[in-house]
């Protein structure tokens, strides 16, 4: 091409004036440009990512710049923010099943394990008003299962609870006006007031159904009186908290009241199939199958009893420590009255038995325990 150009040029010399030819030379070249021009505009995108290409690669590999390192940045912040906003998340998804789980024991009444979930929500929001209140609950109740408090102590503090119920509505899971009544109901109840006890438990339940504390103590309130009542109340307790050992050695004892004797035992079985430490269970499930023709059965539990009262670890359990109630003039407290206790039914139920009962320092106690193990009819 260059090569025709100077032959055209040659040519015109020889026959153009020098203005000609100089037109000529711009015709040419505006021609040139002007495809040129054309050109580039219909390859922009690809001139321009090819450049780009080649810029970065001449800046990366010959100057040892970091091309992306701006982008790069942004990057990393967005992910580091995102990592931020995940573990936020799942921290306040962590609080809340920690404060749903220590409600549930709550309302259990297993104080122990709710203290333990709403301390370990305070781990990861120290500040956070539903796990102090709980804390603040289960400490009453606390006072209350131990019954060393002082009831005008115990009355202020349940108080409280009200007022604070009545201004906040902060709390996602936690009832305090619930349990409020049910603390009010067992104090009331422990000080011999059944009907404002009933009137208490009866509040908690209509507030938090699920509060199968309420339905216990209503179940308390009814058996003596009216067993078949008790008995709906301790189903529903127990619906609601289906391995709660109290509650269902409680629903084992009414279907025994009520002569429901087969239902009584599968709950007895139940109760020492979750936890065979507990040792009431032992006793009454032997009273169950002595008063229903199976003196066999009954003397093998309390011969499993009477071992596990002379072992220490047992006795030492805080389950093992409570009363144990039968009819209503015996209560045997200490691990020597449980003892005697299960040691003279087993005498009764097996006349062959040649276990020695062991001895019991106190007369009143052995007056109360005597006639009640007499009355027993072994069918």
């Amino acid at each position: 091409m260059i090569k025709t150009l100077y032959q055209i040029r040659s040519c015109l010399c020889k026959r153009l004036p020098d203005r000609t030819l100089i037109n000529v030379w711009r015709v040419l070249i505006f021609t040139k440009t002007r495809k040129a021009i054309i050109w580039i505009n219909a390859n922009a995108f690809f001139l321009t990512i090819c450049l780009s290409v080649a810029g970065i690669l001449v800046a990366h590999f010959v100057f040892q710049v970091a091309v992306f390192q701006p982008l790069e940045e942004i990057a990393f912040k967005q992910q580091e923010y995102r990592e931020k906003h995940r573990a936020k998340t799942f921290q306040k998804q962590m609080v809340n099943r920690h404060l749903k789980l220590a409600n549930a024991f709550l309302y259990d009444e297993d104080t122990t394990a709710a203290i333990d979930q709403y301390q370990k929500a305070l781990k990861l929001d120290p500040t956070n008003p539903e796990a102090q209140m709980g804390i603040f609950i289960a400490d009453i109740y606390q006072q209350q299962q131990k019954q060393s408090y002082r009831p005008g102590t115990i009355r202020r503090q349940i108080q409280f609870i009200f007022s604070e119920a009545a201004q906040t509505n902060v709390f996602k899971y936690l009832h305090p006006k619930a349990l409020a009544h049910v603390m009010m109901g067992n104090l009331t109840a422990w000080l011999g007031k059944m009907e404002r006890a009933q009137t208490h438990f009866e509040t908690a339940k209509t507030i938090a159904p699920e509060a199968s504390s309420a339905w216990f103590g209503l179940g308390l309130i009814h058996e003596p009186k009216n067993p078949q009542k008790a008995l709906e109340c301790y189903q529903q307790a127990v619906k609601q908290s289906p391995w709660n050992g109290p509650y269902l050695n409680n629903l084992a004892g009414v279907y025994g009241k009520l002569k429901q004797y087969e239902q009584a035992i599968k709950t007895y079985e139940f109760i020492l199939t979750l936890d065979e430490a507990y040792l009431l269970p032992y006793c009454e499930i032997a009273l169950i199958f002595a008063r229903n023709k199976n003196p066999y059965m009954a003397a093998e539990y309390l011969k499993v009893l009477i071992q596990k009262l002379n072992t220490r670890h047992y006795m030492e359990m805080k389950k093992n420590q409570s009363p144990w109630l039968f009819g209503t003039k015996v209560t045997l407290f200490t691990p020597k009255e449980k003892n005697y206790f299960a040691s003279l039914l087993l005498k009764k139920i097996d006349v062959s038995c040649t276990a020695t009962i062991p001895e019991l320092n106190d007369d009143k106690k052995k007056a109360a325990i005597e006639p009640f193990i007499q009355s027993i009819v072994i069918e």
